[in-house]
């Protein structure tokens, strides 16, 4: 890849000291993602900007030439190119602390997020002149603190759905599945998520889909979103 290639712009490859502002490398697929993070970023006395590219395709060897102090790495739910981007960068390195943007402030969505190896989650949903004090905040989070709360807030978002109170015939398992289906994680993630073999999750789905009388796989997705949302809390 050519060294001007703008997909890959790196900024400077000598690092100031650490006293004067951390370095922040933003990977996004977003143009209007990327120029709110420039735009929170360019007043800041403690943020420099020093590279940015596609997280879908960054080539991850190349963050070591940017050498970044925090990492900023868009995901939507359900997005698996991003959730692992945040993973390798997290197994390349356990000093940089990586920030993950979201459109999407659920708990389902920040326990993914976490457990890839982000430091911490901003939501875009804040508003433009809080945007730089949420940045600021996520790049010095605990995430173990952080991944032990969110999971707290899960399992209470899980509870009320284990009793069978709306007449569908679903037991325990299949509502949670449905729920984390329906707000965008993964099969393979929600069958580590729940510790059972993928190959179990994708049978009760297909039961599941015979349990409703659905006639395809899109009319299941269908259900699972509208199911997550009226029993999301």
């Amino acid at each position: 890849m050519a060294a001007n290639d703008p997909q890959f712009s790196d900024a400077g490859q000598s690092a100031p000291p650490p006293s004067v502002k951390s370095r922040v490398l933003l990977l996004s697929f977003s143009a209007s993602v990327k120029e709110r993070i420039r735009l929170a970023l360019s007043g800041a006395l403690d943020f420099v900007l020093c590279g940015e590219g596609d997280v879908h395709s960054y080539p991850i060897g190349r963050i070591a030439l940017a050498l970044p102090d925090v990492v900023m790495v868009e995901a939507s739910p359900g997005d698996a190119v991003s959730t692992a981007t945040i993973g390798a960068i997290r197994q390349l390195t356990s000093e940089i602390r990586i920030v993950a943007i979201t459109t999407v402030d659920r708990p389902v969505v920040r326990q993914t997020l976490l457990s890839a190896g982000a430091t911490d989650i901003v939501a875009l949903s804040v508003a433009d002149e809080t945007l730089l004090s949420a940045i600021r905040r996520s790049a010095s989070a605990n995430t173990a603190a952080n991944l032990a709360r969110v999971r707290s807030e899960l399992a209470h978002d899980v509870a009320g759905l284990l009793l069978p109170t709306d007449g569908l015939p679903l037991d325990a398992l299949d509502r949670e599945i449905a729920f984390h289906l329906g707000c965008g994680t993964d099969v393979p993630v929600i069958a580590e998520r729940l510790r059972l073999p993928l190959r179990t999750i994708e049978t009760r789905l297909k039961t599941l889909q015979l349990k409703l009388n659905l006639a395809t796989g899109a009319q299941l997705i269908r259900f699972c979103v509208d199911y997550s949302e009226r029993h999301r809390k």
